[in-house]
């Protein structure tokens, strides 16, 4: 679950006391890095996807790897 975008906003809307799926107002806030909780999760969530990255290019010797869906389209990411 730790690279599971859903459980990311599912955390971070629960750190900020929003709703469950509050995209918009999690990556709002984000990007005011007026919320330290919400910072270090967001930070941790980057380097578990950037592990998880590692470790397939490691395992499988990609050329490339892409990241998609609409967590994808957030700049801050």
């Amino acid at each position: 679950m730790r690279g599971s975008a859903a459980h990311f906003i599912h955390t971070a809307a629960q750190i900020l006391q929003l709703e469950d799926n509050d995209f918009e107002g999690v990556f709002e806030e984000i990007t005011r890095g007026h919320n330290e909780d919400l910072t270090r999760h967001f930070d941790q969530y980057c380097q578990d996807i950037a592990r998880l990255i590692i470790n397939l290019q490691s395992t499988l010797d990609l050329e490339k790897a892409v990241i998609g869906g609409g967590i994808s389209e957030q700049d801050i990411l």
